[in-house]
This record gives C-alpha cells, structure tokens and sequence, in this order.
C-alpha cells in the first residue's frame, strides 16, 4: 500500500499507532438520503458502496494524495 495519508490533524500523531477508534454518529437528512439511494440504484450499487465511494473522495481532498488504499472487513 502507498504511504498513510497525511491528513491535516489537531494534535500530532503518537509515537506507536494503537487500533483504538472513535465513533461519531450523525443522520443524513431523509431527502439527501433518497436521492443517494436513487443515486446508488442509478449506477448499479449498494448504498454502501456510493457512500464508501464518497468517503474515500473526501479523504483524497482533504489529504492532497491521488494514491491511498481505503478498506473494510
């Protein structure tokens, strides 16, 4: 895989990476969510995969890099 992305952060990385993770929960307004539905049904996809899509484009702006590997159990 490419190098990690460098992402703008608010405090600097630690030393030693830990697999801990945070959870932020927030609702799509339900018109926005049925047109990503309509969206995902348009191209022959999941709503999952249109989402997924999405994320790793907002990752790619956010870091400047072209070259990233995004993934999911």
């Amino acid at each position: 895989l490419p190098a990690p992305l460098a992402l703008p952060l608010d405090r600097p990385r630690p030393a030693e990476a830990s697999s801990r993770g945070r959870r932020h929960s927030w609702a799509l307004p339900p018109a926005l969510a049925a047109q990503l539905r309509s969206l995902s049904r348009e191209q022959d996809a999941t709503l999952f995969m249109t989402l997924f899509a999405g994320f790793a484009a907002f990752l790619g702006r956010l870091s400047g890099q072209a070259d990233f590997g995004v993934g999911t159990p």
